[in-house]
């Protein structure tokens, strides 16, 4: 749903592949799309970058890849961007609350290791204290008693 309401909202095509397990339509599908952001999951771009042909693929226009619902593993993001160029950069969020809270900046040039993850930065619909934390990971205040 992120991809669709974010991309649709800015008149982007959006493709949807309804069985990503068969990889050879996908690769097939990569090909035909020559999308400009890719976004997945960790298991999904570990299949990809083993496929056979996916080197066949054109991903001149490719400006963004990101993943999500699971951490991404360097291996997998090192070999993504030997064959697209890209890095994979890394979301975090809470589908019941936001898709997406925050987000690896554009200028990276790496993939950042997990202890350098820190830097990830909050959307810009994400309110966040001047500490950096959630607004909604504060401390709730207590309501007011009332008066007898």
């Amino acid at each position: 749903m992120v991809n669709f309401i974010t991309y649709f909202s800015v008149g982007a095509d959006n493709w949807l592949v309804a069985n990503p397990r068969d990889m050879d339509g996908f690769v097939q599908t990569l090909d035909q799309a020559r999308p400009t952001v890719f976004m997945g999951v960790n298991t999904l771009y570990a299949g990809l970058v083993a496929h056979p042909k996916i080197t066949e693929v054109n991903f001149s226009n490719l400006r963004l890849s990101g993943g999500g619902g699971a951490a991404v593993i360097a291996a997998t993001s090192a070999k993504w961007q030997e064959i697209t160029g890209q890095i994979i950069r890394e979301g975090y969020g809470l589908s019941e609350t936001s898709p997406v809270l925050t987000f690896n900046p554009m200028y990276l040039t790496e993939f950042l290791r997990p202890r350098a993850c820190r830097c990830r930065r909050p959307t810009s619909s994400c309110w966040t204290t001047r500490d950096g934390r959630s607004a909604s990971a504060r401390p709730a205040k207590s309501a007011p008693r009332a008066r007898r």
